[in-house]
């Protein structure tokens, strides 16, 4: 569902009861925050500008991805450990970027997205690259029409779920906003200069992961729908399934989503 390239929020999260440490590319907001550093700081990706004679640093949040080892499982097919059939969940596809890289390199991706023309152009990437996809087919109260085909033998050959649905914290249906031009997005509370409505299914993520799965990487870029991703998806979260976890933060699309910033941080920091 993304629309622009916003800040991402990583959070690498324990094994042990000790609470999930925050990596926040926006650390000009820590004041609204719990106890944050910044990534971007840390791995050098941003640079020091002039304006009007004061030097400040401008961060550059699409680097980060490139900097932290989220690289070396999503886009590196001759990483040592490579996928191997672990888990990758990816809320809000667009063009498929990440889904795509995690199949490559042998994860098993469930990938969800409302918008049909972005659900098309990340199956079209998919099946231009030889790459294992299956069409989720759902029933209108959100229950598979069929079960998911068990992934491939071979460990190393990934496979994604493609469920052209959003994800929230309901089974439910509700109207999208959504631009026909591939290069925009899709939101349920932004509205886009060209958008037309759709109704759309929204599903809970945790109930389509096995119980016993092991989900290595998250990731929500929903423009301000995070929230209720994350409360579709606490059943993971409750039992320990989570390693690591990457949402958009974006304080408006937060507020225009009824909520707020603060809000998504006391969730990440105090529920999951």
């Amino acid at each position: 569902m993304g629309r622009w390239l916003l800040p991402l929020l990583l959070i690498t999260i324990s094994s042990s009861a000790v609470r999930p440490s925050f990596a926040s590319t926006n650390p000009n907001n820590e004041q609204d925050l719990p106890p944050v550093y910044s990534l971007l700081t840390d791995f050098d990706c941003g640079s020091e500008v002039v304006e009007h004679g004061k030097t400040r640093r401008v961060d550059y949040p699409f680097l980060l991805m490139h900097k932290v080892p989220t690289d070396d499982f999503l886009d590196s097919p001759s990483h040592p450990h490579g996928g191997r059939h672990r888990i990758f969940i990816d809320v809000g596809l667009k063009e498929g970027q990440e889904t795509l890289d995690a199949v490559k390199s042998g994860f098993v991706t469930y990938s969800f997205e409302a918008a049909p023309n972005h659900c098309i152009e990340t199956r079209n990437r998919l099946l231009r690259e030889n790459l294992l996809v299956h069409d989720v087919a759902l029933n209108r109260d959100g229950s598979l029409a069929t079960p998911l085909p068990a992934p491939p033998a071979n460990a190393s050959i990934g496979i994604c779920y493609l469920f052209c649905a959003a994800a929230g914290a309901t089974h439910e249906w509700r109207t999208l906003m959504f631009s026909k031009q591939l290069g925009h997005g899709t939101s349920f509370h932004d509205k886009i200069w060209d958008a037309e409505e759709l109704q759309v299914q929204v599903v809970p993520v945790a109930d389509y992961i096995p119980a016993d799965a092991e989900v290595t990487f998250f990731k929500s870029d929903t423009q301000g729908h995070e929230l209720e991703v994350l409360k579709g998806a606490l059943p993971l979260f409750q039992r320990g399934a989570v390693r690591m976890v990457g949402v958009e933060y974006w304080p408006h699309g937060l507020e225009l989503a009824g909520t707020t910033a603060a809000a998504l941080l006391r969730y990440l920091s105090d529920t999951l």
